[in-house]
């Protein structure tokens, strides 16, 4: 085999998305998404999340998971505010977390501002608050008993229960801002629906930190967050006598979801930051890894901070982004949802003796779908083959420019060709989609024959028990040349291709062609709905298409100034579904060839430069390999992948893109290394083949 070969991996180092010119170590990635850092050293596919049937709906109000509310093992609700309006809400407690049976209505609100904000339990009563500016008050309720109005329980967006008393904070204004109430407790026990606003509260150092955000409530003490600053209080016998100790002058919390403890550990999100907080020593924790709106995640708008724990996970919700922190190896990664972006994560009640795999809920944050024009940039069409040597024309391969991104549909003798539509031109023409979700297929498409009859557009739907659902729409004269028609996604479809073909009423040689295909998600309202993550794939039908993402950082192989050729390199990965791979050289620019030449117009190649006329396409030279669907046998499910092509390279970087539905059948996937063959070869002409 030429060339020498190189192990590159495992990759425990996790995520480092703040060197991306190749300031990482050889063991850190500058893309890691919807894979992480599992025990055994392999990036590992994330746990699926699904949007909970009978919860998705198209309404301008989000769901909100105030809590769990347990009475006894096998007696327990899920406790939600569930939109009914504009401005109403029904609070509601689901039994078991079944979000399809009846759930007993609590009560009804009305007008946004007396929304419940807050919930706590305390024995086997439920405490519910509002914030500052609401008319209703809080009140308590239980299983059985009518709701109790409590007039003198002082309104806030944060309550805890903490030794056998309620703690209310966080009105957000500068008179009362940095108190803390408390509930009575006397000769006769305690008394969480008795307040005493007057006297029974205290003042965290006010002028100093900003404002009260946060309560994490410890099993000796109670964290008090504000915005610039922590402090922990603690009391011997009453609250008066107690003490407030400043942990902090510097790191605070940018809301009540931005706090939270897991075992022996605390974490906090403030401007940026993740602290893990252990014996009053706050470590920052993501050093090498930037936070930001994702350009391409489902949903445009999703404001707020949430911190959650899921096994031994924090997954940190930064506006319409998931990164997840993996405790034990102390990795990140960032997972893409699809179906929406999920708010804070509760664990849902388990039997402690069984082993079954934890579940968890969180409503989605999203507001606004973000638009087409950031997620699906220059759609090619392939062929139904889907293999990258099987492109329908080879200018397609790269970044092509509208006037040349156009294929012809032509009638043969015996059958009806079909193209299909795909984000690469060159993976499966898998499209991800989420519910309810508006796209608009549009295309220059022009004919020699009348179209009545002769052409269809095809959007075909795979749905999560596994069946396709196809709208076919019949092109007719009305249509061209300017093609558009939109489409709205089924609640529970994953996955979504759109093709043409000739349809019965066209005859053996009659042709159409298109031109500058698009596919344009509209930014309409997000979707609303519960999601649920099951730590572990199922033996089920589909839960969700995951779509994993790895890139490397930029390797020179210690000899920066050398060319080096890469003969081959491959993938050793355990997965069943088509394996895209790249190689990706850095520095280098497109050969042109005269065939390419021949496909522009004399004004478009005026656009370029003398050296490069199609330098206004911004052609790459990543080279692609595909592999189909994995059909060989294997005793451990692992398999070595080849690509094939080789290059020349200075610096080099490798990226893989696979897939999953979310089920046993398909997955988990991982990846353990890739290996590379190269040779140093300054001495030959610098270029691609």
């Amino acid at each position: 085999m030429p060339g020498s070969p190189v192990k590159i991996g495992p990759f425990v180092g996790g995520l480092n998305n703040v060197s991306l010119a190749g300031e990482s170590k050889d063991n850190e990635v500058v893309e890691l998404i919807n894979f992480e850092l599992a025990l055994d050293t392999s990036l590992i596919s994330r746990p699926p999340i699904e949007n909970v049937v009978g919860t998705i709906a198209n309404t301008i109000n989000r769901w909100e998971v105030l809590g769990i509310y347990r009475i006894t093992a096998g007696d327990w609700y899920v406790i939600v505010n569930k939109p009914t309006g504009t401005t109403t809400y029904d609070v509601n407690a689901y039994p078991l977390g079944d979000f399809s049976a009846s759930p007993t209505t609590i009560k009804t609100t009305t007008g946004l501002a007396n929304k419940l904000v807050s919930f706590a339990q305390y024995n086997d009563w439920c405490y519910f608050n509002v914030a500052v500016g609401a008319s209703d008050t809080g009140f308590r309720w239980k299983n059985g008993s009518a709701v109790a109005a409590i007039a003198t329980m002082p309104r806030g967006s944060v309550m805890v229960s903490w030794k056998d008393r309620l703690w209310v904070t966080g009105t957000g204004t500068a008179t009362d801002g940095n108190y803390v109430w408390f509930s009575t407790v006397d000769g006769t026990g305690p008394h969480p629906e008795t307040w005493n606003t007057a006297v029974d509260f205290f003042n965290t150092d006010p002028g100093s930190g900003g404002l009260n955000t946060a309560l994490l409530a410890l099993t000796n003490s109670i964290l008090i967050f504000k915005e610039d600053a922590t402090y922990r209080f603690s009391f011997p016998s009453a609250p008066k006598n107690g003490q407030v100790e400043k942990l902090s002058a510097q790191v605070g919390a940018a809301g009540g979801n931005s706090v939270i403890a897991f075992e022996n550990y605390c974490y906090i999100y403030d401007q940026g930051r993740v602290y893990e907080l252990i014996n009053q020593k706050f470590s920052q924790i993501n050093l090498n890894v930037t936070f930001s709106v994702a350009p391409d995640s489902p949903d445009a708008t999703a404001p707020g901070v949430d911190l959650s724990i899921i096994n031994r996970r924090l997954v940190v919700r930064y506006f319409n982004t998931v990164y997840s922190y993996n405790i034990d190896t102390r990795t990140w990664s960032q997972w893409k949802i699809e179906g929406g972006t999920p708010g804070k994560f509760l664990e849902i009640p388990a039997d402690s003796a069984s082993s079954d795999p934890s579940q968890y809920i969180a409503a989605s944050r999203g507001l606004t779908l973000l638009p087409g024009s950031n997620r699906i940039v220059d759609p090619k069409f392939i062929d139904p083959d889907i293999t990258a040597d099987r492109l329908i024309t080879p200018n397609l391969i790269g970044t092509a420019v509208a006037a040349n991104n156009k294929i012809t549909v032509t009638k043969g003798a015996s059958g009806s060709p079909e193209l299909y539509l795909s984000e690469t031109g060159v993976q499966t023409p898998d499209i991800a989609v989420g519910p309810f979700q508006k796209v608009t297929f549009s295309a220059t498409v022009t004919s020699t024959v009348a179209a009545a009859g002769k052409l269809d557009l095809l959007a075909n739907y795979l749905l999560r028990d596994g069946t396709i659902v196809t709208n076919t729409v019949g092109i007719v004269a009305a249509d061209l040349p300017a093609l558009s028609k939109e489409y709205l996604i089924p609640s529970t479809a994953v996955l979504m291709t759109i093709s043409l073909r000739t349809a019965a009423g066209a005859v053996s040689g009659e042709s159409f062609t298109v031109e500058n295909p698009s596919l344009i998600r509209s930014a309409v309202a997000s979707p609303t709905s519960i999601l649920r993550l099951i730590d572990q794939y199922q033996n089920t039908d589909i839960v969700e298409y995951i779509d994993c993402w790895v890139k490397t950082k930029a390797y020179d192989y210690q000899a920066n100034s050398v060319f080096k050729r890469l003969f081959l390199w491959g993938l050793d990965v355990k997965t069943t579904r088509p394996v895209e791979m790249q190689a990706i050289p850095l520095g280098k620019k497109q050969p042109v060839t005269w065939d390419q030449l021949e496909a522009y117009t004399w004004d478009q190649l005026e656009a370029g430069t003398w050296d490069n006329p199609l330098s206004w396409l911004g052609l790459s030279t990543t080279i692609v390999d595909t592999s189909g669907e994995i059909s060989d046998v294997s005793e451990n499910g692992r398999f070595f992948i080849k690509a094939l092509k080789s290059l020349r390279f200075r610096q080099i970087q490798y990226a893989v893109r696979m897939s999953t539905f979310g089920n046993q059948e398909t997955g988990p996937i991982k990846i353990f290394s890739l290996t590379s063959y190269t040779k140093a070869s300054q001495m030959v002409v610098d270029k691609s083949t």
